[in-house]
């Protein structure tokens, strides 16, 4: 082995696991916003489930996947496409009659596992019928409206532990001033949030989301021991050692064979699939931008066939969904991270940190995380969509109203997402984009009608030549 391959090699390894440390916030905010609807002891579970979710895709994507190097990361995204179905299915009297109590957090669990496998297959079946280039033609403003929806949904099912309530349904009587406020947990969510903004306009180097975590967590330890207050917010809690790496097939297949199932099969297979072509398109997105780093042009299809069958994989081991994360990428690659044995590096590092932080990481309060997972959601939401607001102020008049009609567009599936879910704002938004199109293709083309008979020449001529030519 010859100095250039140590020097590669050290390079992968060392990219490899400087990303796995910036992506610890990640997963923790993914583990935060995966399993919100069942309950705030459920929190453990997700964080689980989002490390099963950035382990099993790296190393799918270590052995299988092409040049150029590509990360998937746990999405809070995706997640909450899966939450807010959680949601949906939970209320409704053919689940709750047949599940309760801790079996009902059980079957909901087990429905995200069966959807996430739809998921996967979807996108398997996209990229060997090479159809990777066609998804990205699905119209942007719908891309940005799931974009800033998903985003807005995820800040506000983290308002009730910034206020430190237990609760959504308690952020109304905040309002009313029917029920209290623990500032406590106020403060240090609005500290560590400050924290990740003024570290990320600082400095591009240092991981502003570890910096808001380890100082609003430093901040509350201290508050405990010299302050005599009795509530300071509740905390993420004792987290299993390591990963639970355990097949989940027995209770999918249990779960197939109830009535419940029968009921929400529709729901599930949209769902999938919808989540299929959302992390496709944010994938292909992704990975375009590592085309830009590496210099190589990716194939579409085998990078939605490996991210599908990572998710196949991390569904079966009770994950939570992942897809491409540009920004993990460029800190692989800045690191010195090019082949894929800096996915499998990843990997390995994130498996270690699993066994040996699982205690620092159970000492962060809850309203810690909702601050970080605020400022970096609001910071994630789609910066074309932020750009369509400024230009309709400083923009010519003419193009004003196309600049509308798209902001409406990614407006309306925004709103969508949050009160009505993903499967209704996809298709409402799919049926607006193309009505906008008959609209454009039915305008008039022809702007101006010009007469020959009825214009003046601008070529001067001499009078001579125009007596000869009328005359």
């Amino acid at each position: 082995m010859n100095i250039q391959t140590l020097k590669s090699l050290w390079g992968d390894i060392l990219g490899g696991s400087v990303g796995a440390l910036v992506t610890v916030p990640i997963i923790l905010s993914c583990g935060v916003v995966s399993y919100q609807n069942i309950g705030p002891a459920f929190v453990t579970a997700g964080i689980s489930a989002a490390f099963v979710a950035a382990v099993i895709p790296a190393i799918v994507s270590g052995l299988f996947a092409g040049s150029p190097l590509h990360i998937n990361t746990p999405k809070t995204t995706h997640a909450a496409i899966l939450s807010g179905m959680m949601a949906t299915i939970a209320t409704h009297h053919s689940f709750s009659d047949i599940y309760a109590g801790d079996t009902a957090s059980a079957a909901l669990m087990t429905i995200c596992f069966l959807t996430l496998i739809v998921s996967g297959i979807t996108q398997v079946l996209l990229g060997a019928s090479r159809m990777g280039s066609l998804v990205k033609f699905i119209p942007y403003p719908v891309l940005a409206g799931f974009i800033n929806g998903f985003a807005l949904q995820i800040i506000l099912t983290q308002i009730p532990k910034l206020f430190g309530l237990d609760h959504g349904s308690q952020v109304l009587g905040v309002l009313t001033g029917d029920v209290g406020i623990n500032w406590w947990s106020m403060s240090f969510a609005v500290m560590s949030g400050s924290l990740v903004y003024v570290t990320g306009k600082v400095s591009k180097l240092v991981p502003a989301a570890i910096v808001g975590l380890l100082g609003g967590t430093i901040t509350q330890m201290i508050a405990t021991k010299y302050v005599s207050a009795t509530d300071f917010g509740p905390v993420i809690g004792t987290l299993p050692t390591g990963m639970p790496i355990v097949l989940r097939t027995d209770a999918i297949f249990q779960f197939i064979s109830t009535t419940a199932f029968s009921h929400h099969a529709f729901m599930i297979l949209a769902t999938g699939v919808t989540l299929a072509f959302v992390s496709s398109i944010q994938s292909l997105l992704s990975i375009s931008a590592s085309e830009r780093l590496f210099g190589v042009r990716p194939n579409s299809n085998r990078e939605l066939i490996v991210q599908g069958a990572g998710n196949f994989v991390v569904a079966l081991f009770g994950g939570a969904p992942s897809g491409g994360s540009p920004n993990i990428t460029q800190t692989v690659f800045a690191n010195g991270g090019r082949t894929g044995i800096a996915n499998l590096a990843f990997a390995v590092t994130l498996i270690g940190l699993s066994y040996g932080l699982s205690n620092i990481i159970s000492l962060i309060p809850l309203s810690v995380m909702a601050g970080v997972v605020i400022v970096t959601t609001a910071g994630a939401m789609d910066k074309w969509t932020q750009q369509l607001i400024i230009k309709i102020g400083t923009g010519a008049k003419s193009s004003r109203q196309d600049l509308a009609m798209n902001l409406a567009v990614v407006a309306v599936v925004s709103i969508l997402v949050i009160w009505a879910g993903a499967l209704a704002a996809l298709g409402v938004g799919m049926t607006i984009v193309f009505m906008v199109f008959l609209f454009r293709s039915n305008a008039k083309m022809i702007r101006r009608v010009l007469y020959a008979d009825r214009l003046r020449s601008r070529t001067d001529r001499l009078y001579t030549a125009l007596k000869a030519l009328y005359y």
